[in-house]
């Protein structure tokens, strides 16, 4: 009679022996810390932002400066440098027309700018991930936290049963199906157990720690409290979004390479200073200075086409700006619809669904030891308080993640909003 509570023991024992020398549970707020700090894939971001803005200075400098020397009076069929009649020594340097360099300068620190926001935009979506694995993980700890819970409750019916039966009050099928439903639910826990493993590794990768590392979370979340206004998340999304803000200096690159091409019309210079030793007199004797300036003769076939080429990846930039604003937008809606439908029915459980079906609960368990009510309603009961604890706790995780998409669709976090 005793060989399915038995077994039920065994393999719930196993998981139970996993929650021994568990480190201290982290908060989320630890958790983001320390993703931000450590995440492999926000550093990478990083180290591509840091690089861009050390290309600002490249762009604005003068090309190197050429020098040379010239040996003049070599005897013919004779390579001595060391017989020569006189020597030359020179300098130049390119200098584009006045503009450019400040153009090109301007070009790489939008660019920079772009990578700055696209940096930001990954620290949103880390910031997120973060906070799903997080609640994904919590919500497999309170789902093991409930089946035991059941457990207990499963396991007091179980005697009451047993009793009823040695007393001739019920029929040996109701301690069957006690044992069964415990078995079940051992069942229920090695799952659980195994997809917590999944968790933590999910969240450990994020961690940047060993993918085995023991993590445990806390087992609540702060209260649940959103109130704001879509005009207002509106704006903050426009000012905020670092996708949008990204396309911002996409159209102000373009409209600087625009100048710029404009400017390839005009031409560069090239200054050169020279300085004549002759052969037998000592010192310099005589110098040199070179102006020189490129001319632009085919631009019928290269700037006229440059400049149309950066009208049309400033059309295509802005283009971008406005499909990018229409989606954010559009993102946002999404979000805050999901934030708020969660947040009503976790309400909804907690001032009502989870009350009720805790007293039908204790309702059917006085009903069964007095005889009143049989024992597979009972069981149904129990059920119904499980299934309404579970999808409690998924409309907590659903807020959560929900007001994380929110924060990462606006682009910033709205905790003076929360």
């Amino acid at each position: 009679m005793f060989i399915f509570i038995l077994i039920a023991g065994l393999c719930i024992g196993e998981v139970l022996a996993e929650e021994i020398n568990r480190p201290e549970p982290v908060s989320i707020g630890t958790v983001i810390d320390e993703v931000l700090k450590n995440n492999p894939e926000l550093a990478a971001a990083r180290s591509r932002r840091d690089a861009a803005f050390n290309r600002v200075p490249v762009a604005r400098s003068l090309n190197d400066p050429m020098v040379g020397i010239d040996f003049e009076g070599i005897e013919r069929g004779r390579l001595d440098i060391g017989k020569y009649m006189d020597v030359e020594y020179m300098i130049s340097q390119e200098i584009p027309f006045p503009g450019k360099l400040s153009l090109r300068g301007r070009v790489a620190f939008q660019e920079a700018k772009m990578a700055d926001s696209d940096y930001k935009a990954k620290e949103r979506d880390i910031y997120a991930r973060a906070k799903s694995a997080y609640y994904d993980l919590y919500m497999v700890d309170r789902a093991i936290e409930v089946n035991q819970q059941n457990r207990e409750f499963l396991e007091q019916f179980a005697r009451v049963a047993e009793t009823r039966y040695a007393a001739g009050m019920s029929s040996q099928q109701d301690v069957l199906k006690a044992q069964v439903e415990l078995a079940k639910l051992a069942n229920e826990l090695i799952t659980l157990g195994q997809e917590r493993q999944t968790a933590v590794a999910k969240l450990n990768a994020l961690l940047n720690r060993p993918t085995r590392s023991p993590l445990e979370v806390k087992n609540k979340v702060p209260e649940i409290e959103f109130s704001t206004e879509w005009d207002e998340l509106g704006g903050l999304t426009l000012e905020r979004r670092p996708e949008l803000k990204a396309m911002e200096y996409a159209i102000k690159r373009a409209e600087s390479s625009l100048a710029l091409a404009r400017l390839e019309y005009m031409p560069d210079f090239t200054t050169r200073i020279e300085a004549r030793q002759f052969d037998g007199e000592g010192g310099i004797r005589e110098y040199d200075i070179f102006l020189g300036v490129n001319v632009p003769i085919w631009f019928w076939t290269k700037q006229k086409y440059q400049v149309k080429e950066a009208k049309d990846n400033l059309e295509e930039a802005k283009g971008l700006y406005q499909t990018m604003k229409n989606n954010v937008l559009s993102e946002v809606q999404d979000a805050l619809v999901r934030v708020e439908s969660s947040q009503r029915l976790a309400k909804l459980y907690t001032t009502g669904v989870l009350p009720q079906a805790q007293q039908a609960l204790e309702a059917s368990q006085i009903g069964y030891e007095t005889g009143k009510v049989d024992f597979l309603n009972l069981l149904d009961s129990v059920r119904t308080f499980k299934e309404f604890q579970l999808e409690y706790y998924e409309s907590l995780v659903k807020f959560e993640v929900a007001f994380a998409e929110l924060e990462k669709s606006v682009g910033m976090p709205l905790a003076g909003i929360k």
